[in-house]
């Protein structure tokens, strides 16, 4: 699709006025918005032109226009103006970034922070945990006899395990072992130490120590980072309040979406590569998904929003490049 100057300002101006109103565009409201002046007669010849190359369409029982997705990816691809974030949207998103109590509840709440933004569907998905290698582990005392291990991998990422055991705790000689714990397990794949941990600590297995046996017996655990809580995501409520979600076929279609949290993560990484990502009419008829990578020491995550075709795709990327590179400084290392 190629399209003259005239047309290009008459489908920025019609994509910009949809996606405020909700409402098809007509010309007088087009000939409204323009910043040079244009008759009526000339705007409908070229709205005309606009519907027969398959840009825009006329809904049922409407006087006016509405993009179609060609006409929707055309603004994205060679209209679309980048729009500065204000200090208090910036802020906002740094501030989410800044309350670290673990990476599941920062992703979390910059989930929640990008669907307040966009009022959209936010989503966060954390790097594949089989691709993370261990930072170090560290002890926090619970009690006399219960301890919380806690795991920092090279990405950035971070959870804590409690172990509770029957006696007391020598907090001292903890120290010591998380010292040759670290000595033996930092830098390495997590998939790897839960395959081979029993062996690279046999030396000391055989002195009974009670620790490092309760270690071993939780390794898949303590070493693993579940996929299915890689995906964070936060705001389906604004989504089925947008005007394209009041049908019962498109909410259903939705919440199949949603439900299918492997299904949805895959389809959130494809065609990923550093740049931001916009899929209009994406695997749901009515939704478009913007989407791009963070990285954190070697991996990638994916930080996206997910809205209606009518979603307002200037701000959104706005959004989510800023919320990309707060969140690689946040969780390098």
């Amino acid at each position: 699709m190629h399209l003259t100057p005239r047309q290009s300002q008459i489908l920025k101006t019609l994509v910009v006025a949809f996606v405020e109103t909700a409402r098809p565009v007509g010309s007088k409201a087009i000939a409204e918005r323009l910043d040079f002046a244009l008759s009526p007669a000339s705007i409908r010849n070229t709205m005309a032109d606009l519907e027969e190359i398959g840009a825009i369409e006329k809904p049922h029982t409407s006087a006016g226009r509405i993009p179609t997705k060609e006409g929707y990816r055309y603004y994205v691809e060679h209209l679309m103006s980048p729009e500065t974030l204000g200090e208090d949207e910036i802020a906002q998103i740094d501030h989410s970034l800044s309350m670290r109590a673990d990476t599941h509840e920062l992703l979390e709440g910059v989930a929640r922070t990008l669907a307040k933004l966009s009022r959209q569907l936010g989503i966060i998905v954390a790097p594949h945990g089989e691709d993370i290698k261990l930072f170090r582990t560290e002890f926090i005392p619970i009690s006399a006899n219960e301890v919380s291990v806690v795991v920092l991998t090279t990405n950035g990422m971070a959870k804590s395990v409690p172990l509770r055991f029957n006696h007391n705790i020598d907090f001292r000689r903890l120290h010591i072992i998380f010292e040759i714990i670290n000595e033996r397990l930092s830098g390495r794949p997590l998939s790897e130490i839960r395959a081979t941990i029993e062996r690279r600590f046999e030396d000391i297995i055989s002195m009974k120590e009670s620790f490092l046996l309760r270690l071993i017996n939780s390794a898949d655990t303590i070493f693993h980072f579940e996929s299915e809580d890689s995906l964070h995501y936060y705001g389906t409520s604004q989504l089925l309040d947008q005007p394209e979600f009041r049908s019962a076929s498109n909410i259903s279609e939705l919440m199949s979406l949603l439900e299918n949290r492997s299904t949805f993560t895959r389809l959130l990484e494809v065609s990923q590569g550093g740049t931001l990502n916009i899929r209009i009419g994406a695997s749901v008829e009515d939704i478009s998904i913007i989407t791009c990578e963070y990285e954190t020491a070697g991996n990638c995550g994916i930080v996206g929003i997910v809205g209606p075709l009518r979603m307002d795709y200037a701000r959104s990327a706005s959004i989510l490049i800023h919320a990309r590179n707060a969140l690689s400084r946040a969780l390098g290392l």
